[in-house]
């Protein structure tokens, strides 16, 4: 089992939260069970719930402060999870080494390279990943970076055959889950 932490809502956006849903798929393909721990919006364990996966919003008010670090260790230990996915964009050092000293195995969805963490797996599926800063905490880290580890909804494991048009007569923007 597998706890994956992230913020997600209104303000927050939805990306981190849809791309969790996307691997906690691929996870369930190999029997790995998912379970979603949020901050700070129902709206958003609601999704959770929709899309067939079970999740729990986090009490404490602080998002990745000392007091989350020990509600989401002890949601770790009730559940039966060793594995932690984070997936929030400025993980502080001090919340990873907190879960790590709770005997927790941390990945981090990490996008920015902002600073080393102490986690076990950095991944970064952006095309752009490989060409960031990012530095090891101690030989331990294993980098999985570039678009060999995107995460995609499982509509695009099989993408359907399509034939590309001369000139382009429709154009498509998606801005995202929040209207900030």
């Amino acid at each position: 089992k597998v706890l994956l932490r992230l913020e997600a809502g209104r303000g927050t956006g939805l990306g981190h939260l849809r791309r969790s849903l996307s691997l906690a798929q691929a996870m369930r393909l190999y029997g790995v069970e998912g379970h979603f721990l949020l901050h700070p919006d129902p709206e958003a364990l609601a999704l959770v719930e929709r899309a067939g996966y079970c999740g729990e919003l986090l009490r404490e008010q602080d998002p990745f402060g000392e007091r989350d670090a020990q509600e989401t260790a002890a949601a770790a230990e009730r559940l039966g999870a060793d594995r932690l996915l984070i997936d929030y964009d400025r993980i502080p050092v001090a919340y990873v080494e907190a879960l790590r000293e709770a005997g927790l195995r941390v990945i981090v969805r990490d996008d920015l390279a902002l600073w080393a963490l102490p986690a076990q797996i950095v991944i970064n599926g952006n095309a752009d990943a490989e060409r960031l800063d990012y530095r090891r905490w101690g030989e331990a880290t294993r980098f999985l970076l570039g678009p060999r580890y995107a995460v995609l909804p499982s509509e695009y494991w099989q993408p359907a055959r399509r034939t590309a048009r001369a000139q382009v007569h429709q154009v498509l923007v998606v801005l995202g889950g929040s209207d900030v």
